[in-house]
């Protein structure tokens, strides 16, 4: 087999070990399940102050329809709470509960652990090397996008 396809392979493994661990839920320390779209969106939310659910999905590149589900599980999970501005009622905006933080704290430590032995070796490369993966990737997304 030529090496193109076996570094093909390796990325459609990837890939489907990526989709696959998307679908499980984890308890990040809340005694509750949490999914991948229900992390990153409060991820969003601690990372971006004042953000409504036109932000949050320009910001998740996902449509405003499905930011409001996973929102609205995100507070019945205590995670977040929507709020109004004094004087307007109309725009609604999030922020994090003290247990959200918790969550995406924890959240933050499990990313952390995943990539450590990423970024060992992305760090042992040299630029030309680390050029090369990003030139990858860069035509990898664009390919996607067609």
């Amino acid at each position: 087999m030529h090496n193109v396809d076996l570094i093909v392979e390796k990325m459609i493994r990837a890939f489907n070990t990526m989709y696959e661990n998307a679908k499980q839920p984890h308890d990040y320390g809340t005694g509750q399940l949490l999914y991948q779209s229900e992390l990153h969106t409060l991820s969003a939310i601690c990372n971006h102050e004042l953000v409504n659910a036109s932000e949050l999905a320009q910001i998740m590149g996902i449509t405003k329809g499905a930011i409001t589900q996973v929102v609205n599980k995100l507070i019945q999970k205590g995670l977040i709470e929507k709020f109004n501005m004094p004087g307007n009622k109309k725009e609604v905006y999030f922020h994090v509960t003290e247990s959200g933080i918790r969550v995406n704290e924890a959240h933050c430590q499990y990313h952390k652990m995943m990539h450590e032995p990423v970024n060992k070796y992305l760090c042992e490369l040299d630029k030309e090397k680390l050029e090369a993966i990003g030139q990858y990737f860069d035509i990898l997304v664009a390919s996607m996008k067609r």
